[in-house]
């Protein structure tokens, strides 16, 4: 049956003026199109991509070094799982200080004259907030729990980063509730999607943007939307909507309205039923410049990755149907007779067969005529070895070799990680899997982990946590716990400062301390010190208590209330040492 593409749903020509409200934020959408080589303007044809999509798959499928390459990243980047990371540490020592600048950046959004807040409001906040973090990060876990229904969370994650890395792209199917929440994502595989060019008109878009770490408010935004094709068997169209698309898109035309209602009139949908409305695709992919769709990395190493199979191929052929025996058996004072010069020739006309695992008979018999001459009459047996001629070893190691180094090399992955552990120590494999930890696989969570909490946590409404990818386990921790050793006994860090590393070391989330004695170092505790009591923080005056005017209020993070907090540090760790030096000093028994 032949598939014919379904011609593009005639565009209505309608002179609209628009009126807009003025948003928030008012920024001016720019003239730069991210598509200007896509020149079919509004239709919704799929765009070809610029690589043949099932010969990727089948290079993948073909070559061992991709295979080894794409489950190193998989298992590095996606199969670690997730924590959630606190926006504000309100456990910290500083954090009235944390909460009161974040009060007055939310305060300061609304009114440029907004004041510091008082310790009262600072100490109620602090509550309320504390009560909401921990509601919000049970929550957060539970929508992430339920979010897959076919497959758990890491599953959906390593599926779209093998996607990503085999055909370029990746894509999740985003459903929501009336509520517009998202409840749902469902993986989508990538072969059978197509991105249509971006629309020409703008599309009015609600955004959140910061006003501090725990805070937001709306704007209004300009936006131009494409839409994603699937593309069955039988060359039936399935269109979605770009994630963040407000308006109602029908998902078999791929026609956009503002309204349901419209939708519902425009597929011509019976009284009782729901019209065809396209859900969303999230879409994950690095950026290409060359056009809508990226690109794997290893792309440009397509010749040498067909090459490398075609010798694999030919080696194969070779060790299954060479021609040149072990050897030859001669037999002397003999002739060949017509049986076998035809066993002969069909051992050697044989298309298959293990050849180099069998020998050959050569038989010859003295003719009549030299019968009496010496040496007649006995029968002699040679052999004659032909391994020299056979080849020893397989044909084009040294290509099959450096094809797999470079294709490697084009994800960056030392050979350790692609299974090759000859001629290496300690010292070197460490230093490449850390090589790969902070230029490969550490960059790749951070850009994911960007991408959901600026989609699914921030659409949830949770402020206080983010979704943070968990990474690889410190290789040496036996060094780790001596260099955390050292700084305890140093009086460098408290021991509640080295409880986020334990945690990060043993995987698990260590229950908070009741004491305050966590706080203090050794030495400290050595000298007679006691835990200090909470301060009021320099950014919070007291309710009615006006700043003072020799020493104003330096704005936090500035460069004048760190050197105070710096000073301050110093001076307190100055004065334990001061204390200890004296404790340690022999008392004076009066003898001169």
């Amino acid at each position: 049956m032949v598939q014919t593409t379904p011609a593009p749903p005639a565009a209505p020509e309608l002179d609209v003026t628009v009126i807009k409200a003025a948003p928030k934020i008012d920024v001016d959408f720019g003239r730069a199109r991210e598509d200007a080589d896509e020149v079919q303007w509004g239709l919704s044809f799929p765009l070809d991509p610029p690589l043949d999509v099932d010969r990727l798959l089948l290079l993948y499928s073909v070559s061992d070094t991709l295979q080894q390459c794409v489950d190193s990243m998989v298992a590095n980047i996606d199969a670690r799982g997730w924590s959630p990371e606190a926006v504000l540490d309100l456990d910290a020592d500083d954090a009235a200080e944390q909460v009161a600048t974040a009060m007055f950046l939310e305060r300061r959004s609304a009114s440029p004259s907004a004041e510091m807040p008082t310790e009262e409001e600072v100490a109620e906040t602090m509550k309320e907030w504390r009560r909401e973090a921990k509601l919000e990060k049970a929550l957060l876990k539970l929508r992430i729990k339920a979010l897959c229904y076919e497959s758990t969370f890491s599953e959906l994650r390593q599926q779209q980063r093998r996607d990503r890395e085999v055909i370029g792209w990746g894509a999740w199917e985003i459903i929501r509730n009336e509520a517009r929440q998202i409840v749902r994502a469902k993986h989508v595989p990538s072969r059978t999607l197509r991105l249509t060019v971006v629309d020409d008109e703008t599309t009015e878009v609600e955004e959140w943007v910061n006003t501090s770490d725990v805070s937001r408010e709306k704007v209004t935004v300009d936006r131009r939307f494409r839409r994603v094709i699937q593309q069955d068997a039988t060359g039936t169209f399935t269109y979605f909507k770009w994630f963040g698309d407000p308006r109602f898109v029908s998902a078999k035309t791929g026609e956009a309205y503002k309204t349901i209602a419209e939708l519902k009139s425009a597929a011509a949908t019976p009284a009782g039923e729901q019209p065809p409305v396209a859900t969303e695709i999230l879409w994950f992919g690095a950026y290409y410049p060359e056009g809508a769709y990226p690109q794997p990395r290893w792309h440009g190493l397509v010749p040498n990755i067909v090459g490398s199979r075609e010798a694999s191929e030919d080696n194969a052929k070779y060790l299954s149907n060479s021609a040149i025996p072990q050897g030859l058996l001669l037999v002397s004072d003999g002739r060949v007779g017509q049986s076998s010069k035809g066993s002969l020739g069909t051992f050697f006309d044989a298309g298959e067969g293990a050849a180099r695992q069998k020998i050959a008979l050569v038989e010859a018999t003295t003719p009549r005529e030299n019968a009496i001459l010496p040496g007649s009459g006995r029968v002699q047996i040679e052999w004659v070895s032909l391994r020299q001629a056979q080849q020893d070893d397989l044909t084009f190691s040294q290509y099959i070799e450096m094809t797999s180094d470079q294709v490697g090399e084009s994800f960056r992955l030392p050979s350790l990680l692609r299974g090759k552990v000859k001629d290496l120590n300690k010292a070197v494999a460490q230093a490449a899997l850390e090589f790969a930890e902070d230029q490969v696989f550490a960059p790749e969570r951070q850009a994911f982990d960007d991408l959901i909490n600026t989609t699914l946590v921030e659409n949830w409404g949770i402020r206080f946590w983010r979704f943070k990818s968990l990474g690889s386990r410190k290789r040496d921790p036996e060094s780790i716990s001596n260099i955390a050793r050292a700084f305890v006994h140093e009086g460098v860090v408290t021991p509640a400062e080295l409880r986020p590393l334990a945690e990060q070391l043993l995987g698990v989330d260590l229950p908070s301390a009741a004491s305050d004695w966590q706080h203090i170092t050794q030495q400290m505790i050595s000298a007679g010190h006691q835990p200090p009591a909470l301060k009021t923080p320099e950014t919070v005056r007291p309710a009615g208590e006006p700043a003072s005017e020799e020493e104003p209020e330096s704005p936090p993070g500035s460069p004048e209330a760190i050197s105070k907090q710096i000073l301050k540090m110093e001076a307190v760790l100055g004065a334990a040492r001061a204390a200890e030096m004296m404790a340690q000093m022999p008392e004076d028994d009066g003898t001169p």
